[in-house]
């Protein structure tokens, strides 16, 4: 039953694309998200000999910030904002 789905799934996303309609949905669809990969939330301090993911952990005092800055409307978002 899963192969089906993704047998339709693939064939509607291929048909949109190669139809160019894709495009219409365009509007509707693109700057909608924003992917954020972080691995780890750690206490400032603790860090570890070996890490190299270092770049991708934050602290608990930089998260609560960037979240709510993550949120914010794209009209509030302006340079003047910018720290």
């Amino acid at each position: 039953m899963q192969n089906v789905k993704t047998a339709m799934m693939k064939a509607a996303m291929s048909g949109l694309y190669h139809s160019k309609a894709h495009r219409l949905l365009a509007p509707y669809t693109q700057g909608t998200g924003l992917i954020f990969p972080l691995h780890q939330v750690r206490p400032e301090g603790e860090e570890k000999a070996f890490a190299p993911n270092r770049i991708l952990e934050v602290t608990p005092d930089f998260l609560l910030p960037c979240s709510t800055r993550c949120r914010m409307p794209a009209s509030m978002s302006s340079r003047s904002m910018r720290p």
